[in-house]
């Protein structure tokens, strides 16, 4: 089938939608009012489905739970996959043997959407880029939103009874594995480091999904890369859009960059002056390279550099991404969307004080070896939780000391027992959630509420 669709052509088309998560239930009800004939299979037990299924009831809209019986029966004319869903999952190999179609969420979303779509993906900052992304072109009046792997699937944007002019999309490889024509007017790949590799298969696989952001992107679209990336910038030389490089030392190839502490953005060869580093409102390298990276996408769809400007410098930041949540002598942070072994290097580098790290959840494979020198120079002590607390005991016991706590709430009140002052407890995972949470911000949220609980006793 030749993607993307016309709309009309949905119209008495048969299509399963697999997953009753949030972005599953919002092609479901996208497709069903297009006039589709929509069939939902979920592999859960359906007690965990209580409200999704009422939200399909309410639709009139027939599922399945317990299995995906019905769905390796029932003919369809295209499959909508959730993200979570891996490749090799018997449901998905089914469906390539009987030479379905398979697409994710938000490629068909990206079919109802006419306006002007940013698109964002990395291995980390994404969501920190996508949000001060949206902050500007708000702060500038645009009828804006964030939406994809930030929580917000960008079919219920497209739903949306006043439509939004501006879409920013975080998009995650899962995501972008099954794209079919998704066409980002802007789109920038912030990084590529070791992550997802059991879902994927390997690095090759993740990296190669990762650069498909750009694919279908035609000569007058933009693709932003990190210009100290030669790895990146070799894959993408087939790019058919215009590629813009940042960078944090002084080229002329870039478009932005940081030069004495400032950084600069490139308006017809003039160099305009945006911020001081010093002036960024949420602190560390990283987000040097993320205000570079969304400095960019702004400049490419309009803004002026005062409106660049203002919403840059006026940015709170990302909740759980080295976000401060007490002090009483110790800081404490956290930094729950640290889900992968460069995330928590990232983490490391940015917290100045002698660390008390609260480390592990569900191994994603990568190896913690890159972390080992860090963690040797700045942190006192790893409190381990979850799944993978025996990898880190094994790969990082001769860095530091290593309690075994099993879960947060132990490990939050062994630290505040235990660590002393002018010292950073931080929760920095560098492991997916899964095991112990339903997501990283839930997990988060855990932690904030047990950390106030305890300075305050």
């Amino acid at each position: 089938m030749n993607f993307p669709l016309q709309i009309d052509r949905l119209k008495d088309m048969s299509i399963t939608v697999v997953g009753m998560g949030i972005s599953g239930l919002a092609a479901a009800e996208l497709l069903h009012k297009s006039g589709a004939e929509v069939f939902v299979t979920e592999f859960g037990e359906r007690s965990k489905f209580i409200d999704a299924i009422k939200f399909l009831d309410d639709l009139k809209i027939p599922y399945e739970t317990d299995g995906h019986t019905e769905a390796l029966k029932k003919k369809a004319d295209f499959i909508v996959i959730s993200p979570g869903i891996a490749p090799e999952t018997e449901i998905l190999k089914n469906f390539r043997a009987n030479k379905l179609d398979m697409v994710a969420e938000v490629e068909v979303a990206s079919w109802f959407f006419d306006g002007i779509c940013i698109a964002i993906s990395g291995s980390n900052g994404k969501t920190t880029v996508v949000q001060w992304i949206t902050h500007i072109l708000k702060s500038a009046g645009i009828n804006a939103v964030a939406a994809g792997n930030v929580g917000y699937p960008f079919s219920n944007a497209v739903m949306s009874e006043t439509p939004f002019t501006h879409v920013v999309l975080e998009l995650s490889s899962y995501q972008l594995h099954s794209i079919a024509s998704l066409k980002p007017e802007v789109a920038a790949l912030l990084n590529v480091s070791a992550d997802h590799l059991q879902w994927h298969g390997g690095f090759e696989n993740y990296f190669n999904d990762k650069i498909r952001i750009s694919e279908y992107q035609s000569k007058n679209d933009f693709l932003v890369l990190p210009g100290w990336d030669q790895i990146l910038i070799q894959a993408t030389t087939t790019a058919k859009s215009k590629v813009l490089k940042v960078g944090l030392n002084e080229n002329p190839e870039n478009t932005v960059q940081v030069v004495d502490e400032i950084i600069w953005l490139s308006v017809d060869s003039k160099w305009e002056r945006i911020a001081a580093v010093r002036e960024l409102p949420i602190p560390g390298r990283h987000n040097v390279e993320n205000a570079l990276f969304t400095i960019t996408a702004c400049s490419r769809v309009g803004l002026s550099i005062a409106q660049i400007r203002r919403g840059l410098l006026s940015f709170k930041g990302v909740p759980h991404r080295l976000e401060m949540v007490a002090n009483d002598g110790r800081q404490w942070i956290s930094d729950s969307k640290s889900t992968n072994v460069d995330s928590l290097r990232v983490a490391l580098e940015a917290t100045e004080r002698p660390i008390w790290l609260i480390a592990g959840g569900r191994d994603k494979g990568a190896p913690f070896k890159p972390v080992e020198n860090l963690v040797q120079e700045k942190v006192e002590r790893i409190l381990t939780i979850g799944e993978a607390a025996s990898r880190i005991d094994a790969e990082l016991n001769h860095c530091t000391g290593i309690i075994h706590c099993e879960n947060l709430q132990t490990a939050v009140g062994y630290a505040h027992a235990n660590a002393p002052e002018k010292t950073a407890i931080l929760l920095s995972p560098g492991c997916a959630s899964f095991d112990q949470f339903s997501s990283f911000f839930e997990r988060g949220e855990i932690f904030k509420t047990l950390v106030k609980q305890a300075v305050r006793s």
